[in-house]
This record gives structure tokens, C-alpha cells and sequence, in this order.
């Protein structure tokens, strides 16, 4: 019961669920029905709540808009209709993942040992429309290079960059790079604040360095192994110069929905795991960080001082 000394228009709530622990998260609250003034303000099974993530790499607030409970149940009737066709299409293996929080998780580069980047992520829903995503929806861990230096937020490539739009930079200023640190895997977060379906991911690799860049990677959806692949390396030519920077797409969905030239970008799913745990990470365990070179791409400068 939130009782106001005055009256108030409410937007929603913004709620963090129960975090103690992984195993402790599963005692949040799955189904949420809210009451103002005696008068039933959310859908009828209740606003559908993420489960925590049992950590705290990201702020994990997730947004209740009242308004939505009025289009909840279209939505409903949606997935259920969705669910019948993927009945009817058996015969095929393409299904689109649904859930709350998509993680990337990066388990080797295509060289380097001290840092790891991308240049652009972007999502599709099951229209095959690109979906806009905001900073609120963009997370990573370690968040970047300045991670290095806690309390410092020098270094522009930051996890907000890969959802900027501006994915064929390359000298690194609209990119995300961040350290790879002993023990720690490194991982970029998606998150939505109701269920979302996604049909196709475009990934555009770290071009400033290509070596730097991602190569062996998984993808959970809200805790479930959907996908491992490799990333290919962006190609440099012999000055060390990156002149176009293609993209990677992991498809959910018919191949109907891409151009020709996507179909030529399709990854492939080497998924031979069967649970919600994600492979080992394939890191050398020999690396000397204390020899770690610097690297910084101030927000007062465009133009990078090293590699």
C-alpha cells in the first residue's frame, strides 16, 4: 500500500526485483496487479516482471508503464498465434528467441590478450523491423576501458556507442572497447522491459584494431544458450587502414526477410550445448596483464593518440 499526501498523475513504476542471489532471484515477483483508487490499472494476468539477474553489472530497473496494460492482451493473442505457426512449421529449426535480457558473451579475440570491441549492434523484432534502443537499453561488464581507471569516464568508447547508429567508424570514436581482466568474462547486456522477440541481430566487429575485435562469442536470452558462433575479423590492408566495415547477422527467422547482400553475412549457429550454461572461455590463462598496453580515445579528441 503507497499511500500520497496529494493527488498525483501517475506514468508507471520502476521497479528492481529481488537480487540476493542467482539461485535467490527466482523468489522475485513474477505477476504484478496494481490497484489506484480501488480501480484495477494493469492487465488481467498482471504486469509481467524481469527476473533479477543475480548480479549488479547493470542498474537492473525495469519500467512500468501503466498505459500498456491496455495493449498487453493484443500482444498476448499475438504470441499465441506466433507460438500456432511454429507448430505448423515443425519441420523447420528457425525460432525466434523471446525474453527480456539478451547477453553477449565474448570468449576470445582475434589476437589480442588486453582488450576486447565492438563497433555496432542492431536488434530486429519479429516484423523484421529494426528495433531503437537507448542507453537504458545497452549495458556491458566490464563497462570499458575506463574501467582501468575507476572513477574516470575519459575514454568516448563506452556500451552506448554500439547502439548509436554510427557503425562503419573507424578510428573509434563511435565503438565500444573494454579490458579483458583475469577470471572475467567479458559481456554486453540488451535489455527490454517487456517480452521481445527478435528475428535478426546485425554485429559490426572492432575495426579500429581489428585484432581486438570478437571472435568466438554466445548469446543468452534470458538465461538460456540460443546461439555460438564466431565473428569474422574486420580486413585491413597493408598501411593498417580499415576501409569498409562489414557486419555479421545472426538469423532467428526466414532468410526471406534479407537482401542479397545479408544472406552473404549469416552466421552460423555452432551451438552443440544443451543448457542454460554458457562454454568455457577460451582465454590464456599466461597473460601477463601487468604488461598491459594503454590505449586511449579521449571525448575531447576525434582523433585517436594510439592504438
Amino acid at each position: 500500500m503507497i499511500t500520497l499526501s496529494v493527488s498525483k498523475k501517475l506514468h508507471g513504476l520502476r521497479i528492481w526485483n529481488y537480487n540476493e542471489s542467482s539461485d535467490d532471484t527466482y523468489r522475485g515477483i513474477k505477476r504484478l496487479h496494481v490497484q489506484l483508487n480501488d480501480k484495477v490499472i494493469s492487465p488481467r494476468q498482471g504486469f509481467l516482471l524481469r527476473r533479477a539477474p543475480g548480479h549488479c553489472f547493470f542498474d537492473f530497473v525495469q519500467e512500468i508503464v501503466f498505459a500498456h496494460a491496455k495493449t498487453m492482451i493484443p500482444e498476448q493473442q499475438k504470441q499465441a498465434r506466433q507460438a500456432a505457426a511454429s507448430v505448423q512449421n515443425a519441420d523447420s529449426d528457425i525460432s525466434m528467441p523471446n525474453g527480456f535480457i539478451f547477453e553477449f558473451q565474448f570468449h576470445s579475440t582475434h589476437g589480442d590478450a588486453y582488450y576486447v570491441g565492438l563497433n555496432g549492434i542492431e536488434f530486429y523484432d519479429d516484423n523484421g523491423e529494426c528495433i531503437g534502443l537507448t542507453q537504458q537499453n545497452i549495458a556491458a561488464y566490464p563497462h570499458s576501458v575506463n574501467a582501468l581507471n575507476p572513477g574516470t569516464d575519459d575514454d568516448v568508447r563506452t556500451p552506448d556507442k554500439l547502439i548509436d547508429g554510427e557503425n562503419d567508424d573507424v578510428n573509434g570514436s563511435h565503438s565500444w572497447i573494454a579490458p579483458i581482466l583475469p577470471n572475467i568474462i567479458n559481456r554486453v547486456f540488451v535489455i527490454f522491459d517487456r517480452p521481445t522477440s527478435v528475428s535478426m541481430i546485425k554485429i559490426w566487429n572492432y575495426a579500429k584494431t581489428p585484432s581486438r575485435g570478437v571472435r568466438e562469442f554466445s548469446l543468452l536470452v534470458d538465461d538460456l544458450l540460443v546461439w555460438t558462433g564466431i565473428l569474422d575479423k574486420m580486413n585491413d590492408d597493408d598501411d593498417g587502414k580499415v576501409y569498409k566495415v562489414p557486419f555479421n547477422t545472426i538469423l532467428f527467422a526466414d532468410e526471406r526477410i534479407l537482401t542479397e547482400h545479408e544472406k552473404q553475412t549469416v552466421l552460423e549457429n555452432k551451438n552443440t550445448f544443451d543448457n542454460v550454461s554458457s562454454p568455457p572461455a577460451s582465454r590464456d590463462q599466461t597473460v601477463d596483464y601487468s604488461k598491459r598496453p594503454t590505449t586511449s580515445l579521449p571525448r575531447a579528441h576525434r582523433k585517436p593518440s594510439n592504438k
